[in-house]
């Protein structure tokens, strides 16, 4: 999985822990701390874009990869509900809030909500066994494993060509084919 496309499912997976903490809370504070994440997630995916991978969001699925790949899943589901849920939702509100005579306006909308639960459902389940399947039982990694830069002159190839010396500090010797 490109790294882009990785850490931003992540980020959606994080947003999806923290819009569902803040459901929790009625009022006008809790709606302007939603706006507030979701503004700071939009605003991070795109730095995201143009920066192609964060350190912190890398050593994180690094050092996690299962809940990682868990939390990807959840962003798959909250991006699904936001593009497929509320951007429709956002027109249909936008339409109706412009219509001229509002008790003769017809929401499409209305008919759209009993599919879109449904497809959700579909989505939610899927994407979650879809990560205990990558997370438990497939050989297949879903990480790219990107270079952090560690403390030190030394980065992570050069501590792993170290660690695979052994204690003799001798390095792997390599087979040549004879013809």
């Amino acid at each position: 999985m490109k790294p882009f496309i990785q850490q931003s499912l992540l980020l959606g997976g994080f947003y999806f822990f923290v819009s569902y903490i803040i459901g929790y809370f009625a009022g006008e504070s809790a709606r302007l701390i939603e706006l507030v994440v979701i503004t700071l997630l939009l605003i991070t995916v795109i730095i995201l874009a143009f920066k192609k991978s964060f350190s912190s969001l890398a050593a994180f699925w690094k050092k996690f990869p299962k809940i990682s790949t868990y939390m990807a899943a959840l962003g798959i589901i909250k991006y699904f509900s936001i593009i497929f849920g509320g951007i429709p939702g956002a027109i249909d509100g936008f339409i109706l809030a412009s219509a001229p005579d509002m008790e003769l306006y017809q929401s499409y909308y209305e008919a759209y909500i009993p599919t879109f639960i449904f497809v959700y459902w579909v989505v939610f389940w899927c994407s979650l066994f879809g990560a205990t399947y990558f997370a438990f039982f497939s050989d297949i990694k879903l990480v790219k494993i990107v270079e952090v830069p560690v403390t030190g002159k030394e980065t992570v190839k050069e501590k792993t060509a170290k660690l695979a010396k052994g204690k003799s500090g001798k390095k792997p010797v390599k087979k040549s084919k004879k013809k």
